[in-house]
């Protein structure tokens, strides 16, 4: 799990609204957004390793080629976004507000723990990571097509295909742990108050 990651740019990305409370509460408007995705993703040639949606906000791991602007991939998934709401008229490209912060990761395992800290989002709607369908965690576990790059990340966690998923599995398990333990020491701490 130690080998060097050297190509490319790895970007978190935090998709909210400024218009529309629940931005992404309706399944079908989950669907189309991540279909929307997948075509930004075949036309700009970057990849995306990690997502999740919750009612409010979407979050993703992506990597762009070293020659991409990130800004690039901004104006695309507002388009997208606004492909989705096409029938909101009050609503602009620039209501869609994206967040987004380079992530220097260098190995297998960091790339997990990126992966793993972006599928934790969803723990805020469901009670286990598993049990969260708008993530690629089931992407990565389930073996479901989708728009990541589930294969590459697996492969190099293991060759045997079946050994990976659970490793892979055993690290969001630590990382809900600890994602867990921190937001009950965050509500000890404020109750405190």
């Amino acid at each position: 799990m130690g080998q060097e990651k050297k190509q490319n740019t790895y970007y978190h990305i935090t998709v909210t609204a400024m218009k529309i409370e629940n931005l992404f509460s309706e399944e079908c408007v989950k669907k189309q957004f991540l279909d929307s995705m997948g075509l930004v993703r075949e036309q700009l040639s970057f990849e995306i390793y990690a997502y999740c949606l919750t009612n409010d906000e979407a979050y993703f791991l992506i990597q762009t080629p070293l020659n991409m602007r990130i800004t690039k991939v901004i104006e695309a998934t507002k388009r997208c976004l606004k492909k989705v709401y096409v029938n909101e008229t009050e609503i602009a490209t620039e209501d869609f507000v994206l967040h987004y912060q380079k992530d220097s990761i260098t190995s297998v395992s960091q790339l997990v723990d990126a992966i793993a800290k972006v599928h934790m989002n969803g723990l805020k709607c469901a009670a286990s990571i598993k049990n969260h369908w708008w993530s690629s965690y089931i992407e990565y576990t389930k073996g479901y097509q989708g728009i990541t790059k589930t294969d590459s990340v697996l492969e190099e966690l293991h060759s045997n295909h079946r050994r990976a998923v659970q490793q892979f599995a055993a690290e969001h398990k630590k990382a809900a742990l600890l994602y867990t333990t921190f937001e009950n020491e965050k509500c000890d701490g404020e109750m405190k108050k």
